[in-house]
């Protein structure tokens, strides 16, 4: 897979998406460019779709959410953004 990359500018819907996911750290990337563009392209460049796909996906996946801003996840805080990770896909959705 390619190395994650990301613009501060948000010059582009990647990203857009990783701006509104929180996934800005190049260090500890949850998604490669590859997997967001991939559903970016499934949901017609619709970001609004794609950051609530993303966010269910996170809710789901503990082994995503091992890498947060300091590389270090415990299991509370992991089940507490897994739930929060949840309610904001569910909002993504509602709203979109």
């Amino acid at each position: 897979m390619a190395s994650f990359t990301y613009a501060g500018t948000l010059a582009t819907n990647l990203d857009k998406v990783r701006f509104c996911i929180g996934d800005t750290n190049t260090t500890y990337r949850q998604f490669y460019d590859e997997e967001i563009t991939a559903i970016l392209t499934e949901e017609t460049n619709d970001i609004e779709t794609t950051v609530a796909r993303l966010l269910q996906m996170l809710s789901q996946d503990p082994d995503r959410s091992a890498c947060l801003h300091d590389g270090i996840s415990r299991g509370v805080e992991l089940a507490v953004l897994q739930r929060l990770w949840e309610q904001r896909s569910q909002l993504w959705r509602t709203t979109s």
